[in-house]
């Protein structure tokens, strides 16, 4: 985001700024979505988290203005920090606390190359076409899939 909002005119504090009040609200979101977690099928706030970050993609690719995207960033920062204790909540339910840490392990390895291919679509994206556009449009279609994917995730019945 500092990357985006430097190419888009706005100084490096600025830019700065936009990724200091998303982790500010990132805290908030640990927080809510953490608890709201215990009393609301998480799935659908995974679904909450997944619309929130569709939100932010949006935003990106209008070029807003700075207070716009301050604004926005602010409104979507929950969803950064809820997204941990949300999947604890979701890999819980359907595995079972015994082994969450088995399953939170393989997932972290799982998610990490694709944490780097996502790096390398931004940079890619950008030195192609001098815009990240694209990978933002990447990323709302894997949006799209992941809320399909998650729907059909229910809370195992074993002991």
């Amino acid at each position: 985001l500092i990357a985006y909002a430097t190419d888009r005119g706005f100084t490096a504090y600025e830019g700065a700024a936009v990724m200091s009040v998303i982790s500010g609200a990132a805290v908030l979101g640990k927080l809510g979505i953490g608890a709201l977690s215990d009393r609301v099928d998480p799935r659908w706030l995974f679904l909450v988290i997944v619309g929130l970050n569709a939100c932010l993609l949006t935003m990106l690719l209008t070029n807003p203005s700075y207070p716009v995207l301050f604004t926005v960033a602010a409104l979507t920062g929950p969803a950064v920090g809820g997204v941990l204790p949300l999947l604890g909540m979701i890999v819980g339910g359907r595995f079972g606390v015994p082994s969450m840490g088995r399953v939170m392990g393989l997932m972290s390895t799982a998610f990490l190359p694709l944490n780097l291919l996502g790096l390398h679509i931004v940079g890619t994206a950008f030195d192609t076409t001098g815009s990240y556009g694209p990978a933002f449009q990447i990323y709302l279609a894997v949006l799209v899939f992941v809320a399909v994917a998650i729907l059909p995730v229910r809370a195992s019945n074993r002991k």
